[in-house]
This record gives structure tokens, sequence and C-alpha cells, in this order.
């Protein structure tokens, strides 16, 4: 199953949102969706920086990780995000041997 991590920011609406009623965003609604699509929710993080949180999730397909990233863009309002396909330690391994043709 692939794994992907999720980036986002949230606009100051959604903060606004979860200063709130924080416990409305307790991350269950996303494991309920990720469930749906067989896949599992590994992490989630909250962060400083460019990003405001990170969501590390299996996942079967692209068509799933498009499923939940719709999902989430409509239930929280973003400012931004970025998914980011990730390769376990034998993918990349795997990956490094193709490139010298040992594949």
């Amino acid at each position: 199953m692939a794994h992907y991590m999720i980036q986002v920011s949230f606009t100051g609406e959604m903060m606004e949102r979860m200063v709130e009623t924080p416990e409305l965003f307790d991350g269950s609604w996303l494991r309920d969706v990720v469930g749906r699509l067989d896949g599992s929710v590994v992490g989630m993080w909250a962060c400083f920086g460019e990003y405001d949180a990170i969501v590390i999730c299996e996942l079967p397909d692209k068509t799933d990780l498009f499923a939940l990233t719709s999902a989430f863009r409509a239930i929280a309002p973003l400012s931004k995000a970025n998914t980011t396909f990730l390769l376990t330690q034998d993918e990349q391994l795997a990956g490094f041997k193709k490139a010298r043709g040992q594949g």
C-alpha cells in the first residue's frame, strides 16, 4: 500500500473554528474517511512553519488519495495543501538497484 504525506495550511476561518470547538477536530473524521477507503492513518501532527498540520497515511491507490484530499478540502477550509508520495526504505533500495540496471 502506498504512503502519502499531506501537508495543509488552514485559513483564518478554519483556525477560528478549531479554537472555538477544538473537540470537533480530533482527527476522527479523517480516520473515518481513510478507513472507508481501505487505508490507515499512520499519524497526524500539528506543526509550526509553512504548514499547520501533517498527515501520513496509507492508501491503496491514487484514486483513493484524490478522494481523501477532496474530502479534506470539502471539510476544512485550506489556504494551501501539498501531497508527497513516500517510499519505504525497501522501495528506495529497490529503486537504486533498478537505477544500476539490477532490477
